[in-house]
């Protein structure tokens, strides 16, 4: 097979950073790389050559080992990727440096639909300061009802939904103003 594209890009997820090049194959696609928790801890992923179709929001993969659907959506900072029930944000880093690409806005500061649904309950407003673990909307998808919760101290900057309203995965519900703290500075 001759390779057309190899594109090379850093994502961080939590305190894990990896590092992946994606080749495109004439009718498939490879993905190789390592995955660095720690600076000493790198684990190499096993590749996966894979044929890749979309269907926007999701991608249907399809390789020897079987098939999946996730959904993906990107923003000017990561990727959201959702997939059996489990939504993970993937921050673009510039290579080698586990630095963010460009100053986000941290992944915490915005709450978004962990995939389509409808909102059954609002519960803070523009302003209010909440807590961790503090529960700021719940959604109903799929027959089970879904607990938004702040996941460090900040203020509700925008409340960008409503009860009863449908939503899609990976919209913006929330925006919060993370308070700095004197461990953070």
């Amino acid at each position: 097979m001759k390779t057309r594209e190899k594109k090379t890009f850093t994502l961080r997820s939590g305190e894990a950073v990896y590092e992946l090049q994606l080749e495109k194959l004439s009718s498939r696609y490879r993905l190789t790389g390592v995955r660095r928790s720690k600076p000493t801890d790198t684990k190499p992923i096993p590749p996966l050559e894979a044929e890749i179709r979309r269907q926007p929001p999701y991608r249907i993969i399809r390789a020897p080992e079987g098939a999946w659907r996730c959904a993906a959506i990107r923003d000017d900072k990561g990727v959201w990727v959702s997939h059996e029930g489990r939504t993970e944000f993937f921050e673009f880093v510039k290579p080698g440096t586990g630095v963010a690409a460009e100053k986000p806005i941290r992944a915490e500061s915005e709450i978004r639909a962990p995939m389509t649904g409808k909102i059954v309950a609002v519960r803070v407003h523009p302003g209010q300061h909440v807590q961790p673990g503090e529960i700021l909307a719940v959604m109903e998808a799929m027959k089970m009802e879904h607990q938004l919760e702040a996941s460090q101290p900040a203020m509700v900057e925008q409340v960008s939904c409503s009860e009863g309203q449908l939503v899609d995965f990976g919209q913006v519900l929330i925006r919060l103003k993370p308070f700095v703290t004197e461990e953070a500075r």
